[in-house]
């Protein structure tokens, strides 16, 4: 007598940004992998797919309006291309143009030879660069003699990027290159940002070789051993090697695994969920409209903060407590000001990748890509790409503003800085509201408490930028963790 055949399962992903597109691709491959009868459908709120990985097309110029890369160090994008088929489309960050500039006291510095991010890995680059004045590099040498920090009850090994920079290296250091080189990547407020949960490999120097300097002075092979942290370099430009772009933007990723998975799963936009309950093992979800969806599994690949409402509103105890949890997960906005001119307007030579400003330069610019330079064929020939970076967890107001404004911000500082003259050709504003993870000291130890509730609950799980990495990879690696729980639970 044969079997019945297995009941299908329903797994619904919320969310269509890189997260929930990773875990329907995820569940996909996991179903075909294991011969399990799996259906997937994907809940997208808007009308496009992608979150904030958006490519324009105007005119002749690439517009990325969210981020415009991914680190190939970390593997999971690099496979996820390699699986869609696309090896083919991925461009590398062009040769002549891997070095990038702080902006000190008004005029564009090369970041230092010989500096990973916020300290120096050898001792003539500290004696080198521009950057600092003297009194400041002999702060930064004292790290040779400054005792090791005793953890503290609050919170163990972890500290903030300003507390842990200017203890050992010192506030110039701090304000000149560690907050708008560090904090910059996580548009985040230096004295709340984790080093624990983003670089932790600089306490690792401290706790191993008792001084960050003397860590990166370290043989070769302990320096490889910090892995996503120290990466690639003593050389300032050599790290920009590991940045992969697509031919057409990143919005070309997106594309393309949305087309992969329009036959093998059901794909909804305009599909806004109003609640989620438990249902059964189980859960039942109301969509905005009234349309009610029963899953048996469930991925949230949601900002924290909007999975917690759905939780906090479940009538569930358990799923209230991780609900509650999600909540302290902070977000901060921003926006992308692309600015094009023809070169003639632009005294700058621009020859470099970009930018990052110091807070304490009193700009309203973060930090510009020369985007016509850092890739191949963003911009016609003749023209100059700007792409301005306004806002974050420091100027959150700024993301209120109108494009109108925005764009002269970006126009009016930019041409201060790089010498334009007359006005762009073309602007495009993007603005993202709450789109940037906070990860605010403790983040770690509030992950694994979060950790800890989800496992508790048995067919859902989380996925987003809100829990162990804000990059393209993070978020890859997470969905495939979150579904993994599932089939595997």
């Amino acid at each position: 007598m044969n079997a019945a055949p297995a009941k299908q399962r329903h797994i619904v992903v919320v969310g269509g940004g890189i997260s929930g597109l990773a875990a329907a691709y995820a569940a996909v491959s996991q179903a075909r992998i294991r011969g399990d009868n799996v259906r997937v459908t994907l809940l997208n709120a808007g009308e496009r797919f992608g979150g904030v990985i958006r490519t324009t097309y105007k005119d002749g110029y690439v517009l990325d309006e969210g981020p415009d890369c991914f680190i190939s160090t970390k593997p999971e994008a690099l496979q996820l291309v390699k699986e869609l088929g696309i090896e083919d489309q991925l461009i590398n960050t062009q040769d002549a143009y891997r070095q990038s500039f702080i902006l000190s006291k008004g005029r564009l510095q090369p970041v230092p030879k010989g500096f990973f991010l916020l300290a120096p890995t050898s001792l003539d680059a500290l004696k080198q660069t521009p950057l600092l004045s003297w009194p400041g590099k002999i702060r930064a040498a004292m790290d040779f003699i400054i005792p090791r920090r005793t953890p503290s009850q609050d919170f163990g090994d972890d500290e903030s990027l300003t507390s842990f920079v200017t203890r050992r290296l010192g506030a110039e250091v701090h304000d000149r290159i560690a907050q708008p080189m560090v904090a910059g990547i996580y548009t985040a407020d230096p004295e709340k940002l984790s080093l624990r949960a983003t670089f932790p490999d600089f306490l690792n120097m401290e706790r191993d070789h008792g001084s960050v300097i003397r860590g990166m002075l370290a043989p070769a092979k302990t320096q490889s051993e910090a892995a996503g942290t120290r990466g690639a370099s003593q050389a300032s430009g050599a790290r920009y090697s590991m940045f992969r772009s697509m031919r057409l933007g990143m919005g070309q990723l997106v594309d393309e695994l949305r087309k992969f998975l329009e036959p093998l799963a059901t794909l909804r936009r305009n599909a806004v969920v109003a609640a989620l309950q438990p249902s059964g093992k189980g859960y039942r979800l109301r969509l905005a409209g009234g349309e009610v969806i029963e899953a048996d599994q469930v991925v949230l690949a949601l900002p924290a903060r909007t999975s917690a409402k759905l939780l906090r509103g479940s009538g569930q105890a358990q799923l209230r407590r991780l609900g509650a949890s999600l909540r302290q997960t902070g977000y901060a906005s921003a926006a992308t000001v692309s600015l094009a001119y023809n070169e003639g307007q632009v005294r700058h030579a621009c020859n470099g990748m970009g930018f990052v400003v110091p807070a304490i330069e009193g700009r309203q610019l973060l930090a510009c890509s020369f985007s016509h330079h850092k890739w191949p064929s963003r911009a016609p020939a003749g023209k100059v790409l700007l792409r301005a970076f306004l806002g974050g967890a420091l100027q959150h107001e700024m993301v209120g503003l109108k494009a109108a404004e925005l764009a002269a911000i970006a126009h009016r500082e930019l041409a201060e800085i790089l010498g334009i003259r007359g006005e762009p050709e073309l602007t495009h504003v993007a603005k993202w509201r709450n789109a940037m993870a906070q990860y605010h000291v403790g983040h770690v130890d509030r992950v694994e408490a979060i950790r800890a509730l989800e496992a508790q609950i048995p067919n859902l799980a989380l996925a987003g930028n809100g829990f162990d990495g804000v990059g393209i990879p993070d978020c890859i690696r997470n969905a495939k963790r979150a579904v993994k729980s599932l089939f595997e639970g």
